[in-house]
C-alpha cells in the first residue's frame, strides 16, 4: 500500500512510495529517450535528450 504522505509521518511507507516513484520517472525518461533516437537517429536524439535534461544545453 502506497499513501502520499511525507517523511514525517507514521503511516504508510514514504520511503517505498519515494522508491517506487523514482524508478517510475527513471523507466518513463529511458523510454522518451528510446523514442526520440528511434524517431531522430542516435545523434540527433542523444543531443535533443542532453538538450532536454541539462542545466547549460549549449555544452550539449
Amino acid at each position: 500500500m502506497l499513501n502520499k504522505d511525507t517523511a514525517g509521518t507514521d503511516r504508510g511507507d514514504y520511503a517505498k512510495a519515494m522508491d517506487v516513484a523514482a524508478q517510475d520517472t527513471h523507466d518513463k525518461w529511458a523510454f522518451f529517450e528510446s523514442q526520440l533516437v528511434a524517431r531522430y537517429g542516435p545523434a540527433r536524439g542523444a543531443k535533443m535528450a542532453c538538450v532536454v535534461k541539462s542545466d547549460s544545453p549549449g555544452t550539449c
